[in-house]
């Protein structure tokens, strides 16, 4: 339910009807880039205006655990007859990860390594779509080192 909700969430942001040329000239933050994605898979992308590579994003991460989920997951059907013999179905979901053979076992754990790769991926990739961001609009922030050898803040502005 919370990747439905997400993925509709993003899906407005991306039809949004705002003033692109306004929003390209704000400068991004990089923490925040990285607090969205943290979140949301792909939000901190899409906070950079790079909806695609942010809806590629969500759809691995949804891709991943999806198949981790759907090879573990059991849905059991329990038939239960009153007393006048009306049929009720109850929906039991079991774990069974007991009863995975081999080779299922390896691609619940390819995909979640898989997920968790992709996931710590695009909170950094996010990251670097904010310094492209702000490099393209004339910012160029950053840490580094003094003529002394000290570390510091660059801020170098483009007119």
């Amino acid at each position: 339910m919370k990747s439905i909700l997400c993925l509709i969430g993003f899906l407005l942001m991306i039809s949004s009807n705002q003033d692109i040329t306004a929003q390209q000239k704000i400068q991004k933050d990089e923490m925040t880039a990285m607090i969205f994605s943290a979140f949301t898979p792909g939000l901190g992308q899409v906070y950079t205006q790079r909806y695609w590579r942010g809806l590629g994003f969500f759809i691995l991460e949804v891709a991943a655990f999806g198949t981790m989920s759907g090879i573990t997951e059991r849905t059991k059907k329990i038939r239960i007859y009153d007393t006048e013999g009306d049929e009720y179905k109850i929906i039991v979901q079991k774990n069974r990860w007991k009863n995975l053979k081999g080779g299922e076992k390896a691609a619940v754990i390819t995909a979640g390594v898989a997920g968790a790769g992709i996931y710590i991926w695009q909170i950094f990739d996010a990251r670097k779509c904010v310094k492209e961001h702000n490099r393209k609009q004339g910012y160029d922030v950053g840490l580094g080192l003094t003529p002394s050898g000290a570390p510091g803040l660059s801020i170098a502005y483009q007119f």
